[in-house]
C-alpha cells in the first residue's frame, strides 16, 4: 500500500486505532491484535512485533499508531513526561523504561550516554530545574526512525529561564521504544551551559 500524503496516513492511523479499541465498541466486530496491521510506513518495525510478549507487543502496537498519527505529539508526550514529569504521576526509572530500550544510547552534540548514564541525567535534569516545558516544532516518522526539532524551555529556582533548541535523530528497537538518539543543540536564550541538562 503506497501512502499518498499525510491525510491519508493520519486517517489510516486513526482506522486502526479505532480497531484496536473494539472493546469499548458495543457493535464492533471482533479483531484480534494480529489482524491489525500496520501501514507500510512503519512496515519493518511492525514485523518485529512477533518476538515481543502478547501483552508488550499490545503496548508496542498501541504506542507505533500513536507516533504514525501526530508524530510531534507523540515525542512532545514521550519527552514531556520523562524529562519534567512529577514522581509521583510519571516515575522516572518506569517512564524512561517505557518509552527507553535498556541499550538504549544518545549522543547530545558528540557526547555519549548509555541508559544508566540517561537515567542518572534526566534525574539531575528533573531536581535542578523548578519547572520545564517541550514544544516539538517540526517531526517526521518513517520506518523505525523519527527527526524532530524542539524547544525546550526551563525554569530554574532562583528564577532565570533558558530555551534551547535540540534537533533530535532517532531509531526505534523492534518494541516500539527508542533505541538510539542523536542530538544537536543550541542555546536561544539564557545560560547556554543550560544546553547540557
Amino acid at each position: 500500500m503506497k501512502i499518498s500524503n499525510v491525510g491519508q496516513l493520519r486517517r489510516i492511523a486513526v482506522f486502526f486505532a479505532l480497531a484496536a479499541c473494539k472493546p469499548m465498541l458495543a457493535d464492533a466486530q471482533t479483531v484480534s491484535p494480529a489482524q491489525i496491521t500496520v501501514p507500510s510506513v512503519s512496515a519493518q518495525l511492525a514485523n518485529s512485533f512477533s518476538s515481543v510478549p502478547q501483552t508488550a507487543q499490545e503496548k508496542a502496537r498501541s504506542k507505533v499508531l500513536q507516533l504514525i498519527a501526530n508524530p510531534a505529539a507523540y515525542m512532545q508526550m514521550v519527552l514531556s513526561e520523562v524529562c519534567f514529569g512529577s514522581e509521583s504521576q510519571y516515575p522516572l526509572v518506569a517512564t524512561i523504561n517505557q518509552y527507553f530500550s535498556p541499550n538504549y544510547q544518545q549522543y547530545t552534540n558528540g557526547e555519549l550516554l548509555n541508559y544508566s548514564d540517561f537515567v542518572s541525567h534526566i534525574g539531575a535534569l528533573r531536581t535542578s530545574v523548578t519547572s520545564g516545558k517541550i514544544v516539538v516544532l517540526d517531526a517526521v516518522f518513517q520506518g523505525n526512525t523519527i527527526a524532530d526539532r524542539h524547544i525546550v524551555s526551563v525554569t530554574f529556582p532562583d528564577g532565570t529561564t533558558s530555551q534551547s533548541e535540540v534537533y533530535l535523530f532517532g531509531k526505534f528497537s523492534p518494541d516500539g521504544r527508542l533505541q538510539i538518539v542523536h542530538e544537536a543543540t543550541r542555546s536561544i536564550t539564557g545560560d547556554a551551559s543550560a544546553e547540557k541538562l
